[in-house]
């Protein structure tokens, strides 16, 4: 069944979210983020439209836009489109490199619009990437800081939130600094969880290895170890935990390999299971 036409407006303004194919990191390294904020710069340009705020993270992005005349679909087929051609073709894929449609919520008032925008800055402080927002390389917030703004439109940012330049300013930095407090109030329940699921993984491995008579042991699934049958085993432990729902980061964690390799598993059963 087609999906729905969606209905956008000018002047609206729109979080939108948009991950890789089954949550695939398709922005891992710098040069692919570089380049995911070139093409928005040009379709921002092409467009008219006005790129208020956005983090760009290693499976997904969030983007802030205040559209104009050129439809929302429009600029986001071209953005999304044209980020698809150079990864796939760097990568050598011949599948999906987005999921199956990104998500767009309309922003219609100031206290979501605040809402969003801590959202959104906040975000590489969730899983540990940085301790600070004005730690994280690609985010608005960082332009803003810097006060070089090659990709968003500050000015209007701030007359949405205050009316006026210096007024906006002054809450956009406010709001900011209450969604650091909110997360290093959450890190220690945050911290709990994780420490959780890592325990829960790390003995569902113990019990993966003892179901194979402890071939390999425990000390060579984690070693440098390029036997077959350790590296058979590493693969069969990450689809099993892939499949549980366990984070690329969570699996490379237990076993002890670099998040490069279990993204790389875990892209072959998706191709296997596809």
């Amino acid at each position: 069944m087609p999906r729905p036409l969606r209905q956008f407006h000018p002047g609206g303004i729109y979080h939108i979210t948009h991950r890789g194919h089954n949550k695939f990191h398709i922005f891992e390294e710098t040069i692919d983020k570089a380049h995911f904020l070139d093409i928005l710069r040009k379709v921002a340009a092409e467009t008219r439209c006005h790129v208020l705020y956005y983090t760009i993270m290693d499976n997904h992005y969030h983007l802030l836009i205040e559209m104009q005349e050129v439809p929302l679909d429009k600029m986001m087929r071209r953005l999304n489109t044209r980020y698809a051609i150079y990864y796939a073709k760097k990568h050598r894929l011949s599948g999906s490199v987005f999921g199956s449609h990104y998500s767009a919520s309309e922003v219609n008032d100031k206290k979501y619009l605040v809402s969003v925008i801590q959202y959104i800055a906040a975000n590489p402080v969730k899983p540990n990437l940085v301790q600070k927002i004005n730690e994280y390389r690609w985010c608005a917030h960082l332009e803003i800081v810097a006060r070089k703004q090659e990709n968003i439109i500050s000015n209007r940012l701030f007359e949405l939130l205050g009316g006026n330049n210096d007024k906006g300013k002054s809450c956009y930095f406010k709001l900011i600094q209450e969604a650091q407090q909110k997360v290093e109030q959450n890190s220690a329940l945050d911290l709990s969880l994780s420490n959780r699921r890592l325990n829960t993984l790390e003995s569902q491995l113990m019990s993966f290895l003892a179901s194979q008579n402890n071939t390999p042991t425990l000390k060579q699934i984690r070693s440098n170890d390029r036997d077959q049958i350790v590296s058979e085993s590493r693969r069969a432990f990450t689809r099993i935990a892939f499949s549980q729902g366990y984070k690329v980061s969570e699996i490379a964690k237990v076993l002890n390999v670099s998040e490069r390799s279990i993204y790389g598993w875990c892209k072959m059963i998706d191709s296997t299971d596809g």
